[in-house]
């Protein structure tokens, strides 16, 4: 045998072109077992309309007694003094009445 260089080359193409059925198999049921997978997830995915909204639960703060203020404290002791100049300038601001006097509603200039 004499061996020519072109027909060795065909016969060597032809052989690496040859299809394999195997292969075409496997790659057409991974193609059909991932379209199934998608298929299967969309269909048994939860839709929003069905799905209930979590309502957080209530958070409770533990409840300090509330005591009323020291008498004595520099907050309560501005406030009075603070209303009492108030008062005292109110009262000075009417009209002083007399016993069995029946000037009312009368400004002081009459």
């Amino acid at each position: 045998g004499d061996l020519n260089r072109d027909e060795t080359l065909l016969a060597m193409g032809r052989a690496s072109a040859r299809l394999n059925r195997l292969w075409i198999w496997l790659c057409a049921g991974l193609v059909v077992s991932h379209i199934a997978l998608v298929v299967a997830v969309w269909w048994c995915w939860p839709r929003m309309s069905e799905v209930l909204p979590i309502e957080p639960a209530p958070v409770s703060y533990p409840m300090e007694p509330v005591l009323p203020p020291d008498p004595s404290s520099v907050l309560v002791l501005s406030q009075w003094k603070e209303s009492t100049i108030t008062e005292a300038g109110a009262m000075q601001s009417h009209p002083m009445l007399r016993a069995g006097s029946s000037d009312i509603g009368l400004s002081p200039e009459d």
